[in-house]
């Protein structure tokens, strides 16, 4: 079963950023510089977290992943120039 993700990191260093990103658009769709959505298996969740803590240097680089409720497509919210994520489209819907 896929599960809908929200990726956001900070990375300190311009090529792991450049890493990060590439590692991270193989599961998801951009939203904004460092944010993703994606929708993802358990094991791709976790092949994605095994490539990611091969680039990021832990103690000056942060990466967060939410797992989202089937609720959130619903619940979302904006303001100003932006879009509904795409994960909530007809293609990605969860529900």
């Amino acid at each position: 079963m896929r599960d809908a993700y929200l990726i956001v990191y900070d990375i300190g260093h311009p090529a792991r950023l450049r890493a990060v990103a590439k590692i991270v658009q193989d599961y998801g769709l951009r939203q904004q510089d460092s944010v993703f959505v994606a929708r993802m298996t358990a094991d791709e969740c976790r092949d994605m977290e095994r490539r990611l803590s091969k680039v990021i240097e832990p103690e000056e680089d942060g990466i967060k992943i939410f797992r989202l409720c089937r609720d959130c497509g619903a619940r979302f919210m904006a303001a100003g120039k932006t879009e509904k994520p795409k994960l909530f489209d007809a293609e990605w819907q969860i529900c």
